[in-house]
């Protein structure tokens, strides 16, 4: 019994590692989503518009 593995660490430290790199791709998913889609929306929205009023 001198060198035994320690299952009780290894269940440990995964589930905290597995939360923390969700937490972390979700949170950074959700910033680069919401930076990213509201300038492509708001452009979206806004060049029909532009085009339509310079070839009236």
């Amino acid at each position: 019994m001198g060198h035994r593995t320690r299952p009780t660490a290894a269940q440990q430290f995964a589930p905290a590692d597995l939360l923390q790199g969700i937490l972390v791709v979700s949170s950074f998913g959700f910033w680069a989503v919401m930076l990213g889609l509201m300038p492509a929306l708001l452009f979206r929205a806004g060049s029909p518009e532009a085009a339509r009023r310079a070839d009236g």
